[in-house]
């Protein structure tokens, strides 16, 4: 059997981009039972008209579905959007002012990466080598510094992010979503330095669409 949509009116879809993606929207019918897409994936539900994306990084479409009591459902217009940065920034999760990481304790900063596949071994009778069973799951963290002018109120800022959980967005290298479980300070005459290591975490970007 066919299953037909009749939407009822025109969504119009707006944005605009800088580390965020703010997203904007009018028209259709009103319901405020809205669902935001990310690349075809459902990433917010909203009563409002309008949403924020904080996690994206690099080129996206974005698309917003209406859902009426029919059953039926109104979609906007798709647009595309390229957040970008220049340099790291940090930032909490939830909400809040984003954090721009310009100095480094070193003359150039240096930002590493590791990544971890989880392996389990395991002997078994006979065998001159262990059975190695490959996991699903990884660890990936990520090192890194930042400094700040001891008089500058961004030291505040950053040591307010301990033990919270936070967005860490990377030129060239993605974005990582963790905790700041710890830091390490360093004072010099005019400066104070801090550094610390994130590891990501699972925290889901989409909804449950049932």
């Amino acid at each position: 059997f066919d299953v037909t949509n009749t939407p009822a009116t025109t969504i119009t879809l707006s944005h605009s981009t800088n580390v965020d993606v703010d997203l904007t929207w009018s028209g259709g019918d009103g319901t405020g039972n809205y669902y935001v897409y990310r690349d075809g994936v459902p990433i917010a539900h909203t009563g409002e008209m309008e949403h924020v994306d904080r996690v994206a990084l690099g080129s996206h479409e974005y698309y917003v579905i209406e859902r009426l009591a029919t059953g039926d459902y109104n979609r906007s217009n798709t647009v595309t959007a390229t957040p970008d940065v220049e340099l790291p920034m940090i930032a909490p999760l939830a909400s809040g002012e984003w954090l721009p990481l310009e100095l480094s304790t070193n003359s150039e900063r240096v930002i590493q990466i590791s990544d971890e596949a989880r392996t389990a071994e395991r002997f078994v009778l006979g065998a001159d080598f262990p059975v190695v069973t490959i996991g699903r799951h990884r660890n990936r963290l990520v090192s890194l510094d930042s400094a700040w002018l001891r008089s500058s109120v961004r030291n505040d800022e950053f040591i307010a992010l301990l033990g919270k959980p936070v967005i860490l967005k990377l030129p060239r290298n993605g974005v990582i979503i963790g905790v700041l479980p710890a830091y390490a300070q360093s004072n010099a005459r005019f400066t104070s330095g801090y550094t610390y290591t994130l590891a990501q975490a699972d925290w889901r970007d989409y909804i449950d669409n049932a």
